[in-house]
């Protein structure tokens, strides 16, 4: 109900408003303290012939505005060459691995990991750094390899970020 300046009432007026709830994807950070020096949360790393594995991500960070956990995340080697494997090692609570650990490629192609199970987003943060990359060839192709990562909270995927990984 309104007054004017004379003092006269309007009449009482009622509106209604829907508000239809939307779904905020996660994001992903592979490299979220920029230690490797690239941007929009992908991260660059460095594997060495018969060094140690490399990770795929340096702070990472996952985050969802309106969800606590993740449902699932999706790793692919996108162009894996001969002997290339990604590495699955110990995965939080509540995690676990679709299907059997990976093997080492034994054609050029792509190489997927697939995690699922509802947990927080920092068990999937620790579930990313527990996926590294090693190659055991002894005739390194030196292409750098590119392997996405995603990952679904049970209405959305995030962005695909990208983790290039130089081989020498």
């Amino acid at each position: 109900e309104a007054t004017d300046t004379e003092m006269l009432s309007s009449g009482v007026l009622t509106s209604l408003i829907n508000v239809v709830p939307v779904n905020d994807p996660p994001t992903l950070d592979l490299d979220d303290d920029n230690s490797s020096m690239i941007n929009a949360g992908n991260y660059r790393g460095e594997f060495a012939e018969d060094g140690p594995d490399a990770a795929i991500s340096s702070g990472v960070l996952v985050s969802d505005l309106d969800d606590t956990n993740l449902e699932s995340m999706t790793i692919v080697l996108t162009n894996g060459m001969v002997d290339d494997v990604l590495n699955v090692g110990a995965l939080p609570a509540g995690i676990s691995l679709v299907g059997a650990a990976p093997a080492a490629l034994t054609a050029n192609g792509a190489l997927t990991v697939e995690l699922a199970g509802s947990a927080s987003l920092s068990d999937y943060q620790d579930a990313i750094a527990a996926i590294t990359f090693s190659t055991s060839s002894q005739y390194l192709d030196t292409i750098e390899r590119e392997i996405e990562v995603t990952c679904f909270d049970g209405e959305d995927n995030s962005p695909t970020r990208t983790a290039f990984i130089s081989v020498n």
